[in-house]
């Protein structure tokens, strides 16, 4: 299965949900899935272990940065690919 994990930023160095989706992305590698990270950032050691697609944010008020980062994923995600979003993840096929 060919996973996208959709998460800002992607990151060992900071706890929390950045942290958690390095671990998720690792473990279903290890797994046999193909996963692509959809974020603002990643740590650049990540980048040789998983696909990563960079997303532009309007770096303005807290909220547009949000609105700005979920319209661009969302973007990011649906080009070349049939998107299934469940829960956050974006369960994604490639659509030839």
């Amino acid at each position: 299965m060919h996973v996208a994990l959709i998460r800002k930023i992607v990151s060992l160095k900071k706890a929390g949900a950045e942290r958690y989706a390095v671990n998720l992305a690792r473990q279903l590698l290890r797994l046999g899935h193909q996963v692509t990270v959809i974020g603002e950032s990643i740590d650049p050691e990540l980048m040789d272990e998983m696909e990563f697609i960079p997303v532009k944010v309007r770096n303005t008020t807290s909220w547009a940065k949000n609105q700005s980062f979920a319209r661009n994923a969302i973007e990011a995600a649906s080009i070349g690919f049939a998107v299934k979003v469940v829960e956050g993840a974006a369960f994604i096929d490639q659509v030839e």
